[in-house]
């Protein structure tokens, strides 16, 4: 049974990883603009949260074993991103990237063994809870704190809500990411739906204030999806295998026709059709990564090999400020890891995708397959205007190494692996009178 205790730390943890420490712990830049890049404090609290359940993983019999026989394709981007050490531009800060990697990593595989399904669900719902409340607090009691002020970013950002993760458009995402959790618990569940369509709501408005164009579509393309394989759960395979034939060529005709739509939307919240910006840069990384596209230059130092570019871009373009990444994953990803690093980390999302579809159209394991499902879209269609492909000390890959541990392999086999003692109801077959339910580990 876990203590309240474990229960605490889980929730604290997740907490963190979501960002919700950064804005309060990070001291501000001595122009008052910003805040530094690095925070002792912030550092500090992350080796513990990544330190105590590696220590727990290993102390704990068997779990070593098992992890290595039932999840080491999780670990093949993870050691990727350590052994880049080897051809870093800047090694130092590689071992550290990697380090806090690794770590974000064990706490991850520490929450997937040691609580079931329903158990996780309800940890992040209550850790997405706490973020929007203090946001909104933050946001209304602490306005200099929780709004973007016209003195310290760029002047486009002034009154843009940042509640207690510090940058407007790293809040808008996470919050979205809430919506994500609230509304797969509200699909697959009976009970508290009126709490899940409250929280939905209240995320919502806070994206809304964000002005973040890309936490929008995030809040609503993955809700999508799951109403689509929702709807596809109750017609029959002939009639199911039909609809995902039409699917496909009608979301590109949307695509396209939605162009315009688009747009306007872009142009009502400040953006344009170039994602202010984003696209140039993303040309200029292709243009100067050249030799290293097989493996980066070395995880979390690869922008090196493309800053010249970059500030040669920004200066054509006369762009207030010289960005430090791609503003998309799969490029950041690139400069850091070339393109075997990126591959390694699209193969692991690749099993939690369609195995979450397939239990939530068969209705089988749907909680973990409504969850699963609709991060995968998130992350998938996140990472082309942001980058958190594989990002140390956050809730993004904390969410890819769970879910693919509860997704990759079944319930029955990690059964096996803890021993006769361990019983498990398979959740697929029928119940016989008596019998308890079971959610799967």
């Amino acid at each position: 049974m876990k203590s309240l205790a474990e229960k605490l730390f889980a929730i604290f943890s997740l907490y963190f990883f979501m960002g919700g420490l950064h804005a309060m712990l990070t001291p501000r830049s001595l122009d008052g603009t910003g805040l530094v890049d690095s925070s002792p404090a912030i550092q500090a609290i992350g080796l513990v949260v990544g330190a105590l359940p590696f220590a727990l993983l290993v102390l704990q019999r068997g779990a070593v074993d098992r992890i290595l026989r039932l999840y080491w394709p999780i670990l093949l981007p993870v050691g990727f991103a350590v052994l880049s050490t080897i051809w870093s531009v800047d090694p130092g800060l590689t071992v550290r990237r990697a380090g806090s990697l690794v770590l974000t990593t064990a706490f991850a595989m520490w929450l997937a063994e040691r609580f079931s399904v329903r158990e996780i669900v309800n940890l992040l719902l209550t850790a997405f809870t706490v973020l929007c409340v203090l946001s909104y607090i933050a946001i209304i009691v602490f306005p200099h704190f929780g709004i973007h002020q016209p003195g310290d970013t760029a002047s486009d950002h002034a009154g843009a809500w940042r509640g207690v993760i510090g940058f407007k458009n790293d809040f808008g995402r996470v919050i979205a990411l809430g919506i994500v959790c609230f509304f797969a618990a509200l699909v697959v569940r009976e009970r508290f739906r009126a709490f899940y369509w409250v929280m939905i709501l209240l995320s919502f408005i806070l994206v809304l204030g964000s002005s973040s164009a890309q936490a929008i579509v995030l809040s609503a393309a993955p809700a999508l999806v799951l109403i689509f394989a929702r709807l596809l759960s109750g017609v029959s395979p002939k009639t199911r295998a039909f609809a995902l034939a039409v699917a496909v060529p009608s979301a590109i005709c949307i695509y396209f026709f939605a162009g315009l739509v688009v747009s306007e939307v872009l142009q009502m919240l400040g953006r344009d059709m170039t994602l202010t910006g984003r696209t140039g840069i993303w040309y200029a990384v292709l243009r100067a990564i050249g030799g290293h596209f097989l493996l980066g230059g070395g995880f979390g130092a690869g922008w090196a090999l493309v800053a010249d570019e970059i500030l040669l871009e920004s200066t054509r373009t006369s762009a207030d400020a010289v960005p430090g990444h791609a503003h998309n994953g799969y490029l950041d990803s690139l400069v850091d890891v070339g393109i075997v690093g990126v591959l390694l980390t699209l193969v692991v999302i690749v099993p939690i995708l369609l195995r979450s579809f397939r239990y939530l159209v068969l209705r089988q394991r749907a909680e973990i397959g409504a969850l699963g499902l609709g991060y995968a879209v998130f992350y998938l269609l996140g990472n082309v205007a942001a980058s958190f492909l594989l990002l140390h000390n956050s809730i993004y890959w904390v969410f890819v190494v769970f879910l693919y541990c509860k997704l990759a392999v079944s319930p029955q086999r990690v059964a096996a692996m803890q021993g006769p003692t361990t019983p498990i109801v398979d959740p697929t077959r029928v119940r016989t009178a008596g019998e308890p339910y079971s959610s799967g580990p």
